[in-house]
């Protein structure tokens, strides 16, 4: 793969002709090893929380991650691939993190399944009207009953992962506008509903990802977890009090080894590279 390297007017024209609709490409910065999907050399300065690792897990994992991204988005909730790849790269390392080290690995003492830390008790999808991401019922765990969805596939979990976010999205939007608006934040939308404000669509979509970890009662009802009077969140009710903002972080160095550039305004969230 070679790397794309971009002018500042072709950029602009990029962003003015290229339909979201439009199959995203693939431009990660690798070295021969990682064409083999083993690692990656990360050659951003930028990077500081992503592993060689997790830019192979980017590659491999691409189509499923851009194929939840489209089936699962809404105008508020923008699962761009890099987001979701930050917050499997947070819970489990693609696995790594795991016992196994496989995407049918258990996590914290047993209760978490698989890459995206299903909890089986607690975590089953609305399987409604936009929420199917397998209706299929899997194999049973040592814990819990029957799943509507193979945890122990990384394909699947991924998927599994955007129906989950769209179901709190669905729940959740109406309390966390409210949070944003009580911090004095635009909450304006666009014609087609979303937020035309980066820095309240970044708040909202922390407090979206906070009440992945969380529970969206804990996130949008309770003070724990919050937007300061500078418009950031403070991700008081989640593990290690910095979970969204963690992951944010991890997609947009997502975003830069994937198209070798920072994440200006707005870009974090758009569909169209």
């Amino acid at each position: 793969m070679k790397l794309r390297i971009l002018s500042f007017a072709t950029i602009i024209i990029a962003l003015a002709t290229v339909s979201i609709q439009a199959m995203p490409k693939l431009n990660i910065m690798c070295d021969e090893t990682c064409q083999k999907q083993t690692s990656c050399k990360l050659k951003s300065p930028q990077i500081k929380i992503l592993t060689e690792y997790s830019c192979s897990q980017l590659q491999a994992y691409y189509p499923d991650l851009v194929s939840a991204s489209r089936k699962y988005s809404t105008p508020t909730l923008k699962l761009t691939p890099y987001v979701l790849a930050g917050l499997i790269d947070r819970e489990t390392l693609w696995g790594k993190a795991l016992k196994p080290s496989t995407c049918g690995g258990y996590g914290d003492l047993d209760y978490g399944h698989g890459i995206v830390q299903i909890h089986g008790a607690f975590s089953e999808p609305k399987l409604g009207t936009f929420a199917k991401p397998n209706t299929k019922v899997m194999k049973r765990t040592d814990k819990y009953g029957k799943q509507y969805f193979n945890w122990s596939s990384c394909n699947e979990s991924i998927q599994y992962l955007g129906a989950y976010l769209m179901n709190i999205d669905d729940a959740y939007s109406n309390a966390i506008m409210n949070k944003l608006s009580k911090a004095k934040m635009n909450i304006t939308k666009d014609s087609n509903g979303s937020l035309i404000d980066f820095k309240s669509q970044y708040a909202y979509m922390t407090l979206i990802i906070d009440a992945y970890n969380a529970g969206g009662y804990g996130v949008a009802m309770r003070e724990g977890c919050y937007v300061n009077g500078n418009g950031i969140v403070v991700d008081g009710c989640t593990t290690g009090k910095d979970y969204g903002t963690d992951i944010l972080m991890r997609a947009k160095e997502y975003y830069i080894v994937d198209v070798g550039m920072n994440a200006w305004e707005g870009e974090l969230f758009r569909f169209d590279w």
